[in-house]
């Protein structure tokens, strides 16, 4: 028996296990090799596709389901199957995508467009059911503006969170990162007696609120401080996932 026996932690990538330089610093490497080698469940939480992972695989392999496309998709990096995917019909979302082109024309950069199996660039035209759609607004206060907007016209039906400061994200509304967390539980691994999640940003909200402890790393966005349980001392510069995983063991979860 370890002493992570039971025990999923699921990170955010970005800003948060990622440094600056999109690099995995050793400590964070060897922390996380530790927790599981202790029993612990190691996965990732992100915005991005499932293959992404594969570029630091000689720094960390996670020995749980990936959590990509902020939570829209599942997927089993050791047999290369998806486990869960949500989609939003596409017709709808061209809805979304012109209105909000129509009314911050000159404060958006591009639109990128995520289905299950490509991203590409918004060009008036959808091919298929989407997962999620990314907005890249010019600034901060035009991204805040353009969640704000789009949440007071459809944030009964979906989720508009920013990624990143320039970064507004829509997906569905029972569909995050918290919601996929519980779905891994519920339904692929029932084994898993405690959830914790790290996260940073606006998108990270829902797994630190979900998780039994969410921990927001020092870098945080404001509002991912307040719904986070913990607040590590430690940013993503300077190995934040290892300060959880030594704060986990010191507690003795």
């Amino acid at each position: 028996m370890g002493k992570f026996d039971g025990i999923l932690l699921a990170t955010d990538l970005d800003g948060t296990l990622l440094m600056n330089d999109k690099t995995v610093s050793e400590e964070n490497a060897d922390a996380i090799r530790r927790f599981q080698n202790e029993g612990g469940l190691f996965t990732v939480a992100t915005g991005r596709y499932p293959d992404f992972l594969l570029n630091y695989s000689e720094s960390f392999k996670v020995n749980e389901c990936v959590i990509a496309l902020n939570g829209n998709m599942i997927y089993n990096l050791s047999n290369e199957k998806m486990l869960y995917v949500s989609r939003m019909n596409r017709t709808s979302i061209k809805d979304i995508l012109d209105l909000a082109l129509d009314t911050f024309k000159n404060e958006i950069r591009l639109i990128d467009i995520n289905d299950e199996t490509e991203s590409y660039i918004y060009e008036g035209t959808i091919r298929r059911d989407v997962c999620k759609c990314v907005i890249v607004a010019d600034s901060a206060a035009s991204a805040v503006k353009i969640r704000d907007a789009l949440r007071k016209a459809y944030g009964d039906s979906y989720k508009v969170v920013r990624s990143w400061d320039t970064g507004v994200e829509i997906y569905d509304l029972k569909s995050g990162k918290g919601e996929c967390i519980e779905y891994i539980r519920k339904n692929i691994n029932p084994s898993i007696r405690k959830t914790v999640c790290v996260g940073d940003f606006e998108n990270d909200i829902s797994m630190l609120e979900l998780a039994d402890i969410g921990y927001a790393v020092k870098n945080s966005a404001p509002d991912a401080l307040k719904a986070a349980d913990k607040i590590t001392e430690a940013d993503n510069e300077h190995h934040a996932i290892a300060w959880v995983i030594n704060d986990l063991e010191k507690e003795g979860i």
